[in-house]
């Protein structure tokens, strides 16, 4: 997990919880990326398709993130990603693989209790809901080309509370 600072946003301003959705592209801490916004609830297909592997698990990934994990079953933030991504990319993490070290059967409780209660799930108007920030599927697709994703496809929570009756639909 880390925190986006999202600044310059006329519906957003400050810093936001976020997560990677990509275990084969790295983020590489030296480059300044300049995302597109995506709504986890977008209904283009195929810019959900390019952006993560299981878009049709969004909604359990919008249900996890309004939960306390910590509370209910002692899970880290490393639990926590390691769910999102056994939920969102086709690539499973290794537990202590790179230095990233999460404990397995939380991460398993954590995707059953998602997966259990998660489908269809829409966050109440106190609850946050996800942004993928996609490096480079909308331009690609707009522009009938291929994608050609190389950098670390993300996503970040924001709050429902922030988006105007005008920008909710």
């Amino acid at each position: 997990m880390f925190i986006y600072d999202y600044q310059g946003n006329t519906m957003y301003q400050g810093n936001f919880f976020g997560n990677c959705v990509d275990l084969e592209n790295p983020i590489d801490q030296r480059v300044r990326y300049f995302p597109k916004l995506v709504s986890s609830y977008d209904t283009d297909a195929a810019l959900l398709e390019c952006i993560v592997d299981r878009p049709e698990n969004l909604d359990v990934i919008n249900f996890l993130i309004n939960q306390d994990y910590a509370t209910k079953f002692g899970a880290t933030s490393n639990e926590v990603q390691a769910a999102i991504w056994t939920l969102i990319d086709d690539d499973n993490p290794v537990d202590g693989a790179q230095g990233f070290d999460f404990d397995t059967a939380i991460t398993m409780q954590i995707i059953d209790d998602a997966k259990a209660k998660g489908e269809f799930y829409i966050p109440s108007c106190d609850g946050y809901f996800v942004v993928l920030l996609d490096q480079d599927c909308k331009d690609a697709l707009a522009n009938n080309q291929t994608p050609n994703v190389t950098v670390q496809q993300s996503i970040m929570w924001l709050p429902v509370s922030g988006v105007t009756s005008a920008h909710r639909t």
